[in-house]
C-alpha cells in the first residue's frame, strides 16, 4: 500500500513539474514575440449557432513599435482603428477621426483602446489564467480559470474595472503553438451562459465561441498610415 501511495505521489509531482515547464516554455515564447515589438496577425472568432455577440468576426492587425492598427469585418460592417498608447483614431466615413470628433468621447476612446488590443498582451493575460498546461502533439493545451473564461467571453471590456457580462456554467480551454521559440498561434474556446445588460434590461445567451490568432511577419512588419491618421494619434 505504501509503495502504491509513494508511486502515486511521485507521478503527481512529475505531472506538476511537467505542467510548470510547459507554462514556462509558453511564457518565454510569448515574451520573445513581445520583445520583437514588430509583427502582423490574423484573427478569427466564430460562434456555434450564430449566438455570439458578433457571430463571425475576422480581423487583421499590425504592430510596429508603439503603433497598433487593426482592420476588422463583422456583420457586413468594416472597422479600422489605429492606436498609439492611450490615443485612438477610428476610420469613419472615409476619414480618420478621434472619438471626440464625432461625439464618441470617453466611451468611444474606451472602445477604440479595447478594440485595438495587442494580442500578444492578451496572450500573456490568458496564460496567467491557465490552471495547468501540457504538451499534446505540437500544441500546449490547458484549461482556463473562471476569470479567464469571463475575460475571453467579453474581449472588448473597457478597462480592468469595467463591469462586463457574467458567465455561468462556463468552461474554457486554450492552445498555444510555438515556432522557432516564438509564439506562432493561440486558440481558445469558451462555453457557458452569458448574462449581460442591454438597454437597461438583463438578457441571457448561450455561448460557444472559438477564437484564434496567428502571427506572421515577425520582425519585418511595417505600418503604413496616412498622415491624417498619424496626426490623430501623435
Amino acid at each position: 500500500m505504501k509503495k502504491i501511495i509513494l508511486t502515486s505521489l511521485l507521478a503527481f509531482a512529475a505531472g506538476q513539474i511537467i505542467a510548470a515547464d510547459a507554462k514556462e516554455e509558453v511564457s518565454a515564447a510569448i515574451k520573445k514575440l513581445a520583445d520583437k515589438n514588430n509583427y502582423s496577425w490574423t484573427s478569427e472568432s466564430r460562434s456555434e449557432g450564430g449566438q455570439g455577440r458578433f457571430g463571425s468576426f475576422n480581423s487583421t492587425g499590425k504592430k510596429d513599435g508603439d503603433i497598433v492598427v487593426i482592420a476588422s469585418e463583422a456583420g457586413g460592417n468594416t472597422f479600422e482603428v489605429a492606436r498609439k498608447g492611450e490615443k485612438v483614431a477610428i476610420k469613419r466615413d472615409g476619414s480618420w477621426q478621434n472619438p471626440e470628433d464625432f461625439g464618441g468621447g470617453e466611451q468611444g476612446r474606451g472602445f477604440g483602446r479595447a478594440f485595438a488590443q495587442d494580442p500578444v498582451a492578451q496572450a500573456e493575460e490568458t496564460l496567467k489564467e491557465v490552471k495547468s498546461l501540457k504538451k499534446e502533439g505540437d500544441a500546449y493545451v490547458g484549461q482556463l480559470t473562471d476569470a479567464g473564461i469571463a475575460a475571453l467571453a467579453s474581449p472588448f471590456r473597457r478597462g480592468q474595472n469595467a463591469q462586463g457580462p457574467q458567465v455561468s456554467n462556463g468552461s474554457g480551454s486554450v492552445k498555444f503553438w510555438i515556432k522557432d521559440g516564438v509564439l506562432s498561434k493561440m486558440e481558445s474556446n469558451v462555453k457557458g451562459r452569458l448574462t449581460f445588460t442591454r438597454d437597461g434590461q438583463s438578457q441571457e445567451r448561450d455561448i460557444d465561441t472559438t477564437r484564434s490568432v496567428e502571427f506572421k511577419n515577425v520582425g519585418t512588419t511595417k505600418v503604413e498610415l496616412p498622415q491624417e491618421a498619424r496626426d490623430k494619434i501623435s
